[in-house]
This record gives structure tokens, C-alpha cells and sequence, in this order.
């Protein structure tokens, strides 16, 4: 194992045309929080928003009533002001401000995702944060910071990253655990 508050690789996923993928090596006894790198992920339709849901019996069901999540996404792209994306009452926790574009060369979206004491009967909180581009112009960059919850007290052992439109056509989705001992 990677020292205490290091972080060890759990598995890694490469994406090839699924509607979402699941982690399940969730470890109360090894991990204090779990980290998600996304790389280069891109979906069959443009204007595609990645979201998060999260279950509390390892991935047999997850949690998807429409007050489960609260989240917020401030973005802000090149050459227009930022915005923030945000519901306090959510099926799901979205991880992009806007939608990524399905275009293989323009490198899909990237970015970081922590998921923090899911092994505590609390809210499990979210945060992070995505780049992508969303036209073929050199200056098309967005990028996204987000925040957010699953809201019941509950322990969250395993976690589903979806998309709202089509498919996960390519990328890699790993995930780390956080060493607690």
C-alpha cells in the first residue's frame, strides 16, 4: 500500500459506447475519500453533461429520486463571462457546467472528481473540477469547478458516472482510494 494519505489505484475503466460505468471498490477500511480522473472522455452527442449517482448497497441500485442531490458548477469559457449551473433538489450531481463536444479531436473532457468520507452515516460530499473544448477553435476552452452532495446520511459504497444523452464512446475514467492506515 501507498502511505498513509497517499493514493493507491483501485481500477481504471477505458470507455467504448457504455451509458454509464460503475466503481465499486469502495473500502471503509483502507480509504478516508476516493479520487476519479477523468481523461478525455467524450460521449456520441455534442452538448452531452456528465453526471454522478451514488449507492449505498454496493452498486446494486443508486440513488435517483428527484430530491437525492444538490449540486453547483460555476464555468466560465474563453472570451465570455463565467455562469453557474446549480439545483438544490437533483436526481443526479453533474460534474460539467456545459455540455462536452462529441468530437474525437478536440480531446473530449478532463478533469479531477474527489469523493469525500462516503464510510461516515453523513451527506457524502463531491468536489472538482473539468476542462474541455466545445468548438474546433483554439480558443474554445471551457472549464467547470463543481461542488456538491448526496444529501441523505447514508453510506455511499459504490459510485455510477453516467451521461445525460447517447454513450461513453472513448477516455478513461480511474479511480485512487485515499490511504487512512
Amino acid at each position: 500500500l501507498t502511505g498513509v494519505g497517499g493514493l493507491q489505484f483501485i481500477s481504471s475503466i477505458d470507455l467504448s459506447g457504455e451509458n454509464f460505468v460503475e466503481f465499486t471498490g469502495f473500502d471503509a477500511s483502507l480509504y478516508d475519500s476516493y479520487e476519479f480522473t477523468l481523461s478525455n472522455v467524450i460521449a456520441s452527442t455534442n452538448n452531452t453533461y456528465i453526471f454522478v449517482r451514488m449507492s449505498s448497497n454496493g452498486g446494486s441500485t443508486y440513488d435517483n429520486g428527484s430530491s437525492d442531490y444538490s449540486y453547483i458548477n460555476h464555468y466560465g469559457r474563453t472570451a465570455t463571462t463565467s455562469t453557474t449551473m446549480s439545483s438544490i433538489s437533483s436526481s443526479v450531481l453533474y460534474i460539467n457546467g456545459t455540455g462536452i463536444n462529441s468530437a474525437a479531436g478536440l480531446g473530449g473532457l478532463s478533469g479531477d472528481m474527489k469523493i469525500l468520507g462516503p464510510h461516515l452515516a453523513q451527506p457524502t460530499m463531491v468536489v472538482g473540477q473539468t476542462t474541455n473544448r466545445y468548438t474546433s477553435t483554439a480558443v474554445g476552452i471551457i472549464t467547470s469547478s463543481f461542488a456538491g452532495a448526496r444529501l441523505a446520511s447514508t453510506v455511499v459504497d459504490a459510485v455510477m458516472l453516467g451521461v445525460n444523452t447517447g454513450t461513453l464512446t472513448s477516455g478513461t475514467i480511474t479511480m485512487y482510494g485515499k490511504v487512512n492506515s
